[in-house]
């Protein structure tokens, strides 16, 4: 079980799309404290090296490619889900984590 924990590729039961990392969202004008909340949220979770790009996706053609994919949606929503809705609408569209924390202010 203790390599579970070290696994990026692992959610606990408890980690859904729906859930909130930061209590405030980014506005615009809160971008150090909100990205500083949200690594922390993403570290805990043994999450943040598919944000950082520590974690690079596998080749699509790699079994493991569809496990990325998961594990990168399931942050994905999670950043969409602590940041204003003007700035969620202009990163939804991108595959990759790792894409819209580039993107984001």
């Amino acid at each position: 079980m203790a390599t579970d924990i070290l696994n990026p590729f692992v959610l606990h039961p408890f980690d859904q799309p729906g859930n909130i990392l930061v209590s405030k969202t980014l506005q615009g004008d809160n971008y150090s404290t909100w990205s500083r909340a949200i690594c922390i949220s993403l570290s805990a979770k043994n999450k943040l090296g598919l944000v950082d790009g520590t974690i690079d996706p596998p080749v699509e053609i790699d079994k493991q490619f569809a496990l990325w994919q998961r594990y990168n949606d399931m942050v994905l929503v999670w950043i969409l889900n602590s940041v204003h809705e003007d700035i969620a609408s202009s990163v939804s569209y991108y595959t990759s984590t790792t894409d819209v924390w580039a993107d984001l202010p």
